[in-house]
């Protein structure tokens, strides 16, 4: 007779590359020290270990803060929940969910809809700036990128040219593995793989909207 053991599904969102990593986790699997989920990109891992008092530590990284948070869970909670999600302590925003596949899938969707909607909603906040300051192009935009919400903006629209294939390089194939950084009033948007690179510079309004409204990359 089969045994069809305890299951769940676990997920996170990568604050590398902005990706959605899910995988199913069985209690079986969790007979070892421990467990790691990792993104696609290689650069981020959730780990998933069971502690001695038969509790579930999970470690995640965050794509509020950057950091990673350590949550611990009752082994019962873990894998009879139909839904359950963790926040970030620092902004709120969920960042770890685990449950039946279609929930937690259903969760990730809601996370990226509302994810669009802050790129929206910085992009209306740039439209505004630039109505009502024409004259001001002194503004600068390079002291507001400092702020890790501007900067997870860059990255995740980013994301979205690399998925559609926007973004193109030197590469055999033409598609590399991306990154950016910003310096200063630029933005290095540059291949890990092949080493090209563009900047974008950002000193003024007029710089900062071009750069959001971007929809295709040419290394």
């Amino acid at each position: 007779m089969l045994i069809d053991p305890k299951k769940t599904t676990v997920a996170f969102r990568c604050p590398v590359c902005g990706c959605g990593v899910m995988a199913p986790v069985g209690v079986f699997s969790l007979t070892a020290d421990r467990m790691k989920l990792n993104c696609v990109c290689k650069q981020t891992a959730m780990e998933i270990s069971k502690t001695k008092d038969d509790k579930i530590r999970l470690r995640t990284p965050c794509l509020a803060c950057g950091k990673d948070h350590s949550f611990t869970v009752s082994t019962q909670v873990f894998f009879s929940r139909d839904m359950f999600s963790i926040p970030c302590s620092v902004t709120g925003l969920d960042i770890c969910f685990f449950g039946h596949q279609e929930n937690v899938q259903k969760a990730l969707e809601e996370q990226e809809s509302t994810l669009r909607e802050l790129v929206g909603g910085q992009r209306e906040e740039f439209d505004e700036e630039n109505a009502e300051e024409d004259n001001d192009d002194a503004l600068n935009i390079a002291k507001n990128l400092n702020d890790a919400d501007i900067y997870d903006i860059i990255k995740f629209i980013l994301m979205e040219l690399e998925e559609d294939g926007m973004i193109t390089c030197g590469c055999e194939k033409g598609h590399g593995d991306y990154d950016a950084v910003c310096l200063g009033d630029k933005v290095k948007v540059f291949c890990r793989e092949c080493g090209r690179f563009k900047t974008y510079p950002i000193s003024s309004v007029t710089d900062a909207e071009k750069f959001l409204q971007i929809d295709e990359i040419h290394l």
